[in-house]
């Protein structure tokens, strides 16, 4: 269904170009981004249904980040009462970082609760929405972003995610930025980074670097994203 719609707003947004030739380029933005602040406020109204309206308790992994959280938050991982959370991380050590670099700041602003870290989790998606659109517009203009948001804000498991304590809204997130970013460095044309300013094109490897280490912190397989980009970057001509 999502694919079909995005298939008819494609259609539509062609359709309308041609019945309106005349229009000009800054109306044409103009109703891309009213169209994209539709799409947006429509996306973030059923993740708001889905925490509001389909409670669930945290358990399994998602109760051990809102723990892990917790102790973070009031400095008891490393009492005796932590002792079985430390062994649980130094196992598997990856289970820190969602915890400790999102939902421990948002605990420590908002209070600690399941609905504070639902929210927080539900701020990371509606930032990986704009960022997909982003992506989209850079890659294949204003329809292209569009499109993007339409499937971001509707897309079944990232509205469904929105009552998990998971880690699959930051990290996609991250992955978004990273990815945002590399296009900046691959591009190869007169007006890129890598024609126009080296050195900025320099600093965005930096960025890249750690905005995947801070996604290698929350999933280990953000290693994937960086041995990709690594690849390309190595066959880009020029």
């Amino acid at each position: 269904g999502l694919v079909l719609a995005s298939l008819l707003m494609y259609i539509g947004i062609r359709m309308a170009n041609k019945a309106a030739p005349h229009m000009t380029e800054r109306t044409k933005n103009w109703a891309a981004v009213i169209l994209c602040a539709v799409l947006f406020a429509g996306g973030l109204i059923v993740r708001m249904i889905v925490i509001e309206g389909i409670p669930v308790t945290p358990e399994s992994d998602y109760a051990t980040y809102y723990r892990l959280a917790g102790r973070l938050l009031n400095d008891t991982l490393l009492t005796p009462e932590g002792e079985f959370d430390r062994s649980y991380v130094a196992m598997y050590p990856h289970t820190i970082g969602f915890p400790m670099l999102i939902l421990q700041p948002a605990f420590r602003l908002f209070g600690q609760s399941v609905k504070v870290a639902l929210y927080t989790n539900l701020v990371c998606s509606m930032v990986s929405i704009v960022l997909c659109a982003h992506i989209g517009k850079r890659l294949a203009g204003r329809t292209g972003a569009v499109i993007a948001m339409l499937l971001m804000s509707f897309w079944p498991s990232h509205v469904l995610y929105a009552n998990m304590v998971a880690t699959e809204q930051s990290f996609t997130m991250l992955l978004l930025i990273a990815a945002d970013l590399m296009i900046g460095v691959l591009r190869r044309d007169q007006d890129s980074l890598y024609a126009k300013n080296p050195g900025r094109a320099l600093a965005y490897l930096v960025l890249i670097g750690i905005v995947l280490a801070l996604a290698g912190a929350v999933r280990p397989m953000a290693v994937l994203l960086l041995a990709s980009f690594a690849v390309v970057l190595l066959m880009t001509g020029g």
